[in-house]
């Protein structure tokens, strides 16, 4: 079965099946999860992390490989709009993990130390604030903010450049 996914429909397929498959077990995943003081709710943890940034990943990859599909017929401008979502997703990503990073150690003193702590996924919640929101929960929203916007830009270019006809981005380039 893998060797017909491969050789004779494309890797496009594969990455594509393989994204949709994880899209799908996720969230049944999420909904099958252990209590969050149960011990071995860290196996949950890591494979849920896992299985979505997998299944993100063969995503991404499969929509590259949907540019180089000769039945799909995709202008140019669609590869260089993809490429651009995923450096805006990735410094938007960045941009979260620093705010995160430095609004648990304020005290971080660069100069003493080149060790950055990883957060835990053990299953432990002790530290979870009840009600309230968090330090830094407005920049997040901000965050979440431009994120949404650039996001619906980039979705509404792909659909267009999917859908408008050659002629038309053609001339579109042109003027």
């Amino acid at each position: 079965l893998y060797l017909y996914f491969c050789f004779i429909k494309g890797w496009h397929q594969v990455f594509g099946s393989l994204a949709f498959t994880l899209a799908l077990l996720n969230p049944i995943g999420a909904l099958l999860r252990p209590h969050p003081d149960a011990p071995n709710r860290w196996l949950f943890n890591w494979g849920h992390w896992f299985g979505g940034n997998v299944g993100h990943i063969a995503a991404i990859i499969a929509i590259f490989l949907a540019t180089r599909l000769s039945v799909a017929d995709l202008p140019k401008q669609f590869l260089w709009t993809v490429i651009s979502f995923v450096l805006f997703y990735v410094i938007v990503h960045l941009i979260l993990q620093f705010q995160s990073f430095f609004m648990q150690n304020r005290n971080f003193n660069p100069v003493e130390t080149h060790d950055m702590p990883m957060q835990e996924m053990n299953g432990s919640h002790d530290d979870q604030h009840l009600g309230g929101d968090g330090a830094g929960s407005g920049f997040r929203r901000f965050i979440l903010g431009i994120y949404t916007i650039g996001l619906l830009a980039f979705v509404i270019a792909m659909v267009s450049l999917i859908t408008l006809p050659k002629s038309t981005l053609e001339m579109m380039a042109i003027t």
